[in-house]
């Protein structure tokens, strides 16, 4: 019985710090990347400026960005949760924010079209592989409140 008693608080332990041990991996591992807030479903999408240049090139942007190895190509497609029709006709900004850093960049993003969906992106600068905080502002037309989302997403190593 006492070895009984003794055990259990053990294993309680044990299983602790288990759990406490995988968070951390299952989080950079399983990166999160929907959200359903106030009505909008948000998926993010993170890509190297590289892959994404087809996209990137409606923004119009200068030749040098894409030969930049630091520069990724955040996008969010947006649903009405309702009707399950995508948004269309928001105004969208966001920020990206390395965990603890002080630097952070604000941009407007974007409509595109993507296989003739519309989405909204831009290029933001990660520089080192770190966990950066994506904060996201979605103003939908005839709203005057945004819907505001935070995304964590692991950068890897080049």
């Amino acid at each position: 019985m006492l070895q009984s008693l003794i055990q259990m608080p053990i294993r309680m332990l044990l299983l602790t710090g288990l759990l406490l041990a995988m968070s951390p991996a299952t989080q950079a591992a399983d990166i999160e990347r929907h959200q359903m807030i106030s009505g909008v479903s948000i998926y993010l999408g993170v890509l190297p400026i590289q892959m994404a240049k087809n996209e990137a090139d409606e923004l119009k942007l200068p030749n040098n960005v894409y030969s930049q190895r630091q520069r990724y190509y955040v996008l969010f497609a947006l649903f009405d949760e309702k009707s399950g029709q995508r948004i269309v006709d928001a105004d969208v900004k966001a920020s990206v924010q390395a965990l603890g850093g002080l630097d952070f960049t604000e941009k407007k993003l974007t409509p595109i079209h993507v296989e003739k969906m519309i989405s909204y992106g831009n290029y933001f600068r990660m520089a080192d592989p770190d966990i950066y905080h994506i904060q996201v502002w979605i103003t939908r037309a005839g709203e005057s409140k945004p819907v505001t989302a935070i995304f964590v997403y692991h950068r890897p190593k080049d």
